[in-house]
């Protein structure tokens, strides 16, 4: 039940720690071990008023670069900025070695909702496993899915990438899939595409050649009370150099778009 409180007087801001409570099982580097804790922070600047909870069993080995997080629960619950009845939640094991590229995740699930200037949020990504070694990289199927909700107006998503596999120099998956659904008002939109995916870890480059997708657009205030098209998207996004091209096509009720 600790709680530390700073005042900065010259920017009138105010931050706390509050309700601090922390139960370890012995702690050394190099060697796991249990963590639970749970704390409440406040804060004016940004403002924050929100409850912290986290468990696990952790290691950290400085000198060979190791780190590994097992039976990771994590959440927080609050008001963190202008994102209001926040609830986000973190759960799955990570086991890294960023030196050597070696990575392995299992059942990474990651949650978060709340409401952002009047709008209800939601978005929910799952991770299977994915596991990076020196040659190797396999990576079970993968969700990611959002939903925005203010008023009448709803936009809901969805992204699927297939199975990863692969090498760290050379790594591809047999497709993203993707579909979105859009309500305002009268207007409703829909659409799906799909792409394959390939990458370089190592470079630290991507590149989506070739995502295709077909859109419809029902609204009685269009001429027809419809549109159809279709659009094609390429992306090339090299990070180590800061770099991104993309080309983008859109052929719509007789409008072409480059």
């Amino acid at each position: 039940n600790t709680s530390i409180n700073f005042a900065d007087e010259m920017s009138n801001a105010k931050y706390s720690i509050s309700q601090f409570n922390l139960k370890t099982g012995h702690v050394a580097l190099a060697r796991p071990f249990d963590v639970k804790t749970n704390f409440k922070v406040q804060a004016s600047n940004p403002n924050v008023d929100a409850n912290f909870k986290l468990s696990g069993n952790f290691m950290a080995d400085l000198d060979a670069k190791h780190y590994v997080a097992k039976d990771l629960e994590a959440s927080v619950k609050g008001t963190l900025a202008t994102l209001t009845n926040a609830n986000i939640t973190l759960a799955g094991d990570v086991d890294a070695k960023p030196e050597n590229m070696e990575l392995l995740v299992d059942g990474l699930k990651f949650g978060l909702s709340g409401n952002q200037t009047g709008a209800d949020l939601a978005l929910d990504l799952a991770a299977p496993k994915l596991r990076v070694q020196k040659e190797v990289v396999t990576g079970k199927q993968a969700n990611i899915t959002f939903s925005q909700t203010k008023g009448s107006d709803v936009t809901k998503a969805k992204l699927t990438i297939a199975d990863i596999k692969g090498s760290p120099q050379s790594l591809q998956s047999s497709g993203i899939t993707g579909e979105v659904s859009m309500k305002q008002g009268a207007r409703n939109v829909q659409s799906k595409f799909s792409s394959p995916f390939s990458g370089n870890l190592e470079k630290m480059i991507f590149d989506l050649p070739k995502l295709a997708g077909q859109i419809d657009v029902t609204d009685p205030n269009l001429p027809k009370g419809a549109m159809k098209g279709d659009f094609a998207f390429k992306l090339h996004a090299d990070v180590k150099q800061e770099l991104v091209s993309s080309d983008y096509n859109l052929n719509i009720d007789g409008t072409q778009l480059n």
